[in-house]
């Protein structure tokens, strides 16, 4: 929805008061996740902090490659002129797009951010249940491969089980899921931050100044949480 047109001489006291953060996202999790995070943690608050999860169309929702995602977020910003004080982020999975390097390079040099997860958002979300820092090896070698034996690939299918093992309902990549309301409460969204960095940490001891993104298991999910903490008190 298009912001009011504004006379000029409103328009300075109308930007102090209205702020916006804006998401594009490659999937229904992510948008799941962002929106009810967002309504959680915007119910008390002043009308100035305000949050857009852009949604696509059916005709686009196949087109969920990183570089439809930046195009939406860039053509959303021109054509309802984002202002300067609004954040802009694209929430992806890192899967095995060969440019992905290029796009986030695009992304920042235009002001926007990123948040790449590794394989997949759902690693993101299993680490709300699951302290990945203590489980074998194995498990992490399956979880980086994330192979699909049937019809869920196998982060869908233990998210599932480590939700259900912890009373959060189950795990559903279908468009109208939502995520038990017990799943985003404080102590997990923090387990779950202390774990990306942990393994964010890691990765850039290996890589030094390469680091970008998590190229094997990880997510920087934790950083756009950082930034919408930020956002709201200001």
């Amino acid at each position: 929805m298009p912001r009011e047109n504004i006379p000029l001489d409103r328009l300075t006291n109308i930007l102090e008061q209205e702020r916006f953060l804006i998401v594009a996202c490659e999937g229904f999790t992510e948008k799941a996740y962002i929106r009810q995070f967002s309504r959680m943690y915007l119910e008390h608050r002043s009308v100035k902090h305000k949050i857009k999860v852009l949604d696509r169309s059916e005709n686009e929702e196949s087109f969920s490659a990183p570089q439809h995602v930046l195009k939406q977020l860039k053509e959303f910003k021109a054509e309802f002129s984002a202002g300067k004080s609004d954040l802009c982020w694209m929430i992806i999975d890192r899967d095995r797009w060969p440019n992905l390097s290029t796009i986030l390079q695009e992304c920042r040099s235009l002001g926007f951010n990123h948040a790449v997860s590794s394989p997949s958002f759902e690693v993101w979300c299993l680490c709300h249940c699951l302290d990945l820092r203590n489980v074998s090896q194995e498990t992490i070698d399956i979880i980086e491969r994330n192979p699909k034996p049937t019809k869920k690939r196998f982060l869908e299918k233990k998210l599932s089980e480590e939700m259900q093992k912890h009373g959060l309902g189950g795990f559903s990549k279908k468009q109208n899921f939502e995520f038990h309301a017990n799943f985003l409460d404080s102590e997990k969204i923090i387990m779950a931050i202390e774990q990306c960095i942990y393994f964010e940490e890691k990765e850039r001891l290996l890589n030094q100044d390469e680091y970008q993104y998590p190229k094997v298991l990880g997510s920087q999910v934790h950083i756009f949480i950082d930034q919408f903490k930020q956002y709201l008190s200001k």
